[in-house]
């Protein structure tokens, strides 16, 4: 369930990047994941429409890679319109 939070986390830094930036839609997010990290990419899925919604990342697509450091997640990229 910690899915939940980190896809959270996940809006909260696209939304001050937005902020940053002063882009107004976020079209895609790609997330290096490790293999060991815990996350499951499956259940940041499931939870992204819900945290998502009513922000600049609402329709944005997930993208997951593989991390090289099977320990660590991060956004490896933000697209943007």
């Amino acid at each position: 369930m910690h899915e939940l939070s980190i896809t959270e986390g996940i809006i909260r830094l696209v939304s001050a990047e937005a902020q940053k930036q002063g882009f107004q839609k976020c079209l895609g997010i790609t997330l290096a994941v490790g293999k060991y990290s815990g996350i499951v990419p499956e259940c940041v899925t499931e939870f992204f429409p819900l945290a998502a919604k009513d922000t600049v990342a609402e329709t944005a697509e997930l993208v997951f890679t593989e991390s090289p450091d099977p320990f660590r997640t991060y956004v490896e990229s933000i697209t943007v319109e």
